[in-house]
């Protein structure tokens, strides 16, 4: 089991270190507004990833480590705190995220303390949503739901792209979940929709029914690249973004006959 760890590692590690990784990284970096990182990319090319926190100018940037309270993303948060910027944080639970808080203060970083425990909080499986405009509700799966606390919701029903006008809410499923294993039993026997597909939407709504779930919606700029429109204006926004491509890129856009 080990050396078949260390295998996936090193796989990831020669991957990092490809001139195709450094292109997008370079892609991450330069977002002006957030650059997410997890603790598994830290821990399979740490150094490759230190290297690059010293390459790109992080002041005034949100800075997000979903392993920034122990261990190498405890580092990389430390080092993007000394680099100048703002450093999110999540935290398993109340007392973590307030050690590696305190521990990231101590060096002067400004630090965002955040939780992500409404999970563990509610002891039940959370899903992610963000609110559509109308007329892209039929692309979604959306919820029908009961605030329970700011940004966070019981979830009541679940319907997979529903129309416009039977929507339940505004509230679309966005993929980011938080799911226990029975999970997988319950994809296994859902039936395909009329388009011959199995949706994620049918089985979590059976598992509404066994237990209580949750959805906490996301406040910020989402790119949704599934969507060819959305796949444009992320590549437009992210080429403006760089430093070495934006003069050129923005003086072929005012160049358009539009």
């Amino acid at each position: 089991m080990k050396s078949q760890r260390m295998m996936t590692i090193r796989s990831i590690r020669s991957k990092w270190s490809s001139p195709r990784s450094t292109t997008l990284l370079q892609q991450i970096a330069t977002d002006p507004r957030v650059w997410a990182l997890t603790s598994a990319l830290a821990a399979a090319g740490g150094r490759a990833l230190s290297r690059w926190l010293t390459r790109f100018d992080l002041r005034n940037r949100t800075v997000l480590i979903t392993g920034g309270t122990r261990g190498l993303g405890l580092e990389l948060a430390r080092q993007a705190g000394l680099a100048g910027a703002r450093v999110a944080i999540c935290g398993r639970d109340s007392d973590t995220r307030d050690r590696a808080h305190e521990t990231l203060a101590g060096t002067g970083a400004d630090v965002l303390a955040l939780t992500c425990d409404v999970s563990d909080r509610h002891q039940a499986p959370v899903i992610a949503v963000q609110r559509v405009p109308q007329h892209q509700i039929h692309q979604y799966g959306v919820i029908k739901a009961r605030q329970v606390e700011n940004r966070v919701y019981e979830i009541l029903d679940l319907v997979e792209k529903p129309k416009a006008q039977d929507a339940p809410s505004d509230l679309a499923i966005i993929g980011r979940y938080v799911l226990p294993p029975e999970t997988f039993e319950l994809l296994a026997g859902t039936k395909a929709d009329s388009r011959g597909e199995i949706q994620l939407t049918d089985a979590l709504r059976a598992l509404r029914t066994r237990r209580p779930m949750y959805a906490i919606e996301f406040e910020g700029r989402r790119y949704d690249t599934g969507d060819k429109l959305g796949f444009l204006k992320a590549t437009v926004e992210f080429a403006l973004s760089r430093p070495d491509l934006a003069t050129d890129f923005r003086t072929y856009l005012k160049s358009l006959n539009l």
